[in-house]
């Protein structure tokens, strides 16, 4: 097993905690001129809301950046920490940050797309399954919501039957929890019959 110590796992976490705190969203909305995103539609500040509020191409950015910052944050710093409980802690801070920004008053996004970029550079075959079944969903239902429930339950299945490394799955489900509870209103919504489509 690599060698670390305290140190090294103190760091990484508050690089991956400060390096979620930048969020994208907020920073395109505000270059496009329209002020804080978390002002509109659901005041979200998130890939959906990019979409409600620049459109398509905006969002795709917002969507990209955030895929690539999980993507390499793990590849890079996540990786290299084998034990299945410090991989856990190092990655969950990246998404802390992307929740509660250092950067935006501790009020941003509910970590969707960082968290497929984790999966990505966990296992991207696995992501593509993950991200499959959200496109399904959100095709068939309107909802981005119910796309991202679906997709962050895919994704540890996936990595069980794969037989990806315990970590990978570990992750993938505390990053289910961490959806459910950042989607907590979402599903009181959904389950009032108020919940609004990617259109509202």
């Amino acid at each position: 097993m690599e060698s670390y110590g305290i140190c090294h796992v103190v760091a990484a976490a508050v690089i991956g905690y400060v390096v979620g705190s930048i969020n994208f969203s907020i920073i395109v909305a505000r270059l496009g001129g329209k002020g804080d995103i978390r002002n509109y539609f659901s005041k979200n500040a998130g890939t959906t809301n990019t979409y409600r509020l620049l459109g398509w191409r905006w969002a795709l950015v917002v969507l990209c950046l955030d895929l690539g910052r999980g993507g390499l944050f793990l590849r890079l710093i996540g990786s290299r920490f084998e034990d299945v409980w410090v991989f856990l802690f190092v990655c969950t801070c990246l998404l802390i940050g992307n929740i509660f920004p250092l950067f935006h008053g501790f009020k941003g996004g509910k970590g969707v797309a960082t968290s497929l970029g984790l999966m990505f550079g966990m296992n991207p075959l696995a992501a593509l399954i993950a991200g499959g079944a959200w496109i399904a969903i959100v095709g068939l239902s309107g909802r981005a919501s119910l796309g991202s429930f679906t997709a962050t339950a895919v994704f540890p299945i996936v990595a069980i039957l794969v037989d990806d490394p315990v970590a990978h799955w570990v992750l993938g489900g505390c990053m289910l929890l961490i959806i459910l509870m950042t989607h907590h209103k979402n599903i009181s919504r959904i389950l009032s019959g108020n919940e609004p489509t990617l259109k509202k």
